[in-house]
């Protein structure tokens, strides 16, 4: 019996067919995120250049978010394997980008209408309650406080100074100014659009149609 991670396992089942895959992390959730680690004193004195590093990291995340062929070839390449291959392992991850990051894993707040969860808080809890149970861990080291070991500082800098996300609101809400009938009589109109007479049928035969009633128009305009 072998204990591989990816892209090992793959590499693995790929040139010895004779392997069988038995059982692995895919068969469960919430206990394995990959995180970036730094020194307290580290974080302290190069706080610009952690920021820069994240910026740089995230980036990179979302052009390969909107480009999944690049992705794919550019992994491929780095790990040496076949782009089949490369995404049976894709299948088994689940990215985050820097919105999901703040709100899901480190329950920061980057819309009104966004729910955050302390997704990373419930992994550390979840991990200790196990070494704590196979006897792996004496006592709880955090004693009960996963956030002695979490700085989300950091994100929040970065969600203020990125561009949102589109559907995202990010920061604080819009607010406009109502404007009063004279005020819309006022707007100077910029395009014009018209929709004639549409015919609705009822059911899969044209016995029955129903006649929209009048010409729709619609107007686009501004101050």
């Amino acid at each position: 019996m072998f204990v591989l991670w990816e892209p090992e396992l793959s590499r693995a089942l790929h040139e010895v067919p004779e392997l069988k895959y038995f059982w692995g992390s895919d068969k469960f959730s919430g206990y394995i995120k990959d995180v970036f680690v730094f020194h307290r004193d580290f974080v302290q004195r190069h706080d610009k250049a952690l920021l820069d590093f994240f910026d740089v990291y995230f980036t990179v995340m979302r052009s390969y978010a909107n480009d999944r062929t690049r992705l794919l070839t550019d992994m491929a390449q780095s790990v040496h394997l076949q782009r089949e291959v490369v995404e049976n392992i894709l299948q088994k991850i689940d990215w985050y980008d820097l919105f999901e990051n703040a709100e899901q894993q480190f329950g920061l707040v980057t819309s009104p209408d966004a729910t955050p969860t302390d997704g990373l808080v419930k992994t550390i809890i979840a991990c200790t309650d196990v070494l704590r149970r196979t006897g792996k861990l004496p006592q709880d080291p955090l004693e009960g406080n996963p956030y002695l070991i979490l700085n989300s500082s950091l994100l929040e800098k970065l969600v203020k100074r990125v561009p949102a996300m589109v559907g995202r609101q990010g920061g604080s809400p819009v607010h406009f100014t109502s404007l009063s009938a004279t005020a819309w009589q006022g707007l100077r109109r910029l395009v014009h659009c018209a929709l004639n007479q549409l015919p609705f049928r009822w059911g899969r035969t044209p016995r029955r149609h129903w006649q929209g009633a009048g010409r729709q128009d619609c107007h686009l305009a501004r101050q």
